[in-house]
């Protein structure tokens, strides 16, 4: 069971390294297309990759979601700005494009995650009974 519970974990956090990077790739290769930024990957991606934490806002009860989201708007919209060499407005319509984007896909993620009236709530990968 514990096994099971550390291996879910470990794929959980795979998958969201994985997902953080194709975003900071995608905005980084959409600069360069849409708005001829000349910055490099590796550039873009240690600043942003420091300032992912503000997503911990997340965390927060209530407002957190929406907190993380406009902090990592603004993270993203100044690091475009800075080392990718695009303009202010540019740089934040991207960011918040790709953020809304991002948000939704997740919040159409997690509506699948509905449990049914009357089950244990345990997800099926953990529980030992499927």
């Amino acid at each position: 069971m514990i096994l099971v519970a550390v291996i879910s974990l470990g794929l959980g956090l795979a998958f969201m390294a994985l997902l953080t990077f194709v975003q900071l790739g995608l905005i980084h290769l959409l600069a360069k297309w849409l708005f001829g930024a000349t910055g490099t990957l590796i550039g873009v991606m240690r600043p942003l990759l420091l300032g992912w934490f503000v997503n911990l806002l997340a965390l927060v009860p209530v407002a957190g979601t929406l907190a993380a989201g406009v902090a990592w708007t603004a993270v993203l919209m100044l690091v475009f700005e800075e080392v990718d060499g695009i303009e202010r407005l540019q740089a934040f319509l991207l960011s918040a494009a790709v953020n809304f984007v991002f948000m939704a896909g997740l919040a159409a993620a997690r509506s699948g995650d509905r449990q049914p009236a009357g089950s244990s709530g345990v997800p099926a990968l953990l529980s030992p009974w499927q």
